[in-house]
């Protein structure tokens, strides 16, 4: 028996620190695979169920209240993607890992045109640098210098992303949301061309 899933929290990311030109294609098909077509195939896999069981499950909007500004529609359900500040900055040495990420930023995009009809809602948390199994592995110069650079003075911690991820689960007219979610370091950072 199929049990029903509200929201999808897509927040499968791995990484693999290594220029473009000198990384293993093995790798970086890696990092593109999970981080980016993972989250592709979970997003299509749930839709799916979510359109079927709103078919199935429920009936039609009435005329009167898709009207009714005040009538929410909880027909739906949420996916979230996890994206990162590298896939909208960059980073030397994070090329796959920038372009999955940034992948996964167009695909909350799409998806929300796509599935908003249906009232399934698509956003994304893009965090900047955050205490988990993938950044405990930096030098602690390295940290110290990403910490400085950050103006709120400090990593994040998991408990904040999912915070944002109840937020935008709960949150019934957020749909193309993208919070950065990297205490102040995206408005630090200088985009040139």
């Amino acid at each position: 028996m199929q049990s029903d899933v509200d929201v999808l929290v897509n927040a499968a990311g791995i990484t693999n620190s290594s220029l473009l030109m000198r990384a293993d294609l093995d790798k970086l098909e890696e990092v593109i695979q999970t981080n980016l077509v993972g989250t592709i195939l979970a997003s299509r896999s749930l839709a799916k169920r979510m359109l079927a069981k709103r078919k199935c499950d429920r009936p039609a909007v009435t005329e009167n209240e898709s009207l009714d500004p005040t009538f929410k529609d909880r027909r739906g359900g949420c996916i979230i993607n996890v994206s990162s500040l590298l896939g909208v900055s960059g980073g030397k040495g994070a090329a796959a890992y920038a372009a999955s990420k940034a992948g996964v930023l167009g695909l909350t995009r799409a998806l929300a045109a796509e599935l908003g009809p249906a009232g399934i809602r698509v956003n994304a948390i893009v965090p900047g640098y955050i205490d988990t199994d993938m950044t405990s592995g930096m030098s602690l110069e390295t940290r110290q210098k990403l910490t400085d650079s950050i103006p709120l003075k400090r990593f994040g911690a998991p408990e904040e992303v999912a915070e944002a991820a109840v937020f935008l689960a709960t949150n019934e007219y957020a749909s193309n949301c993208i919070i950065n979610l990297d205490g102040g370091l995206s408005a630090t950072v200088c985009f040139t061309s």
